[in-house]
Formats: structure tokens, C-alpha cells, sequence
């Protein structure tokens, strides 16, 4: 996701929405926790972590059985 988001002229930073699509929500929101943290965490010099709204829906299944799917929404203006 931060790959994509430099490729249009953003960063993490921007973010201002993210939707995670997860297929098991007992399995894989600690996981999905545990990057946004890390990610997040390393942008934030201030101390506190300051995390976009997330939504995450668990769904029966994903594309090619993924495991979990992300989407972003980034201010680029």
C-alpha cells in the first residue's frame, strides 16, 4: 500500500480511510492489527500513533483464497 501510494504522489500520511476485507476475523485481525501499528508507528514523531479509520468485514472468502484484502483511501490534494 505505501508502494502504491508514492507511485500517485502520496504516502502513508494521507491515508484517510482504510477497509480490510478479512476471511477469518478470530485469525487474522490481531495480524492486521499488528502491521498497522508498525506501519503507522514509524511515520508518527510525536509519541502517539495516530491510525486512519479502519473498517474491517470478515467475508467468506476472497479473491484466489486470499487471506485478506485492503483498501485505501488517500488525499492527494
Amino acid at each position: 500500500m505505501a508502494h502504491l501510494a508514492r507511485s500517485a504522489g502520496s504516502d502513508l500520511t494521507s491515508c484517510v480511510r482504510l477497509v480490510v476485507y478479512v476471511s477469518d476475523m478470530y485469525r487474522y485481525r490481531p495480524i492486521v492489527n499488528q502491521v498497522q501499528n508498525e506501519l503507522w508507528a514509524e511515520l508518527n514523531t510525536t509519541g502517539k500513533v495516530l491510525f486512519p479509520p479502519r473498517t474491517i468485514v470478515e467475508v467468506q472468502r476472497l479473491n484466489d483464497d486470499d487471506i485478506v484484502e485492503v483498501e485505501g483511501t488517500f488525499w492527494l490534494g
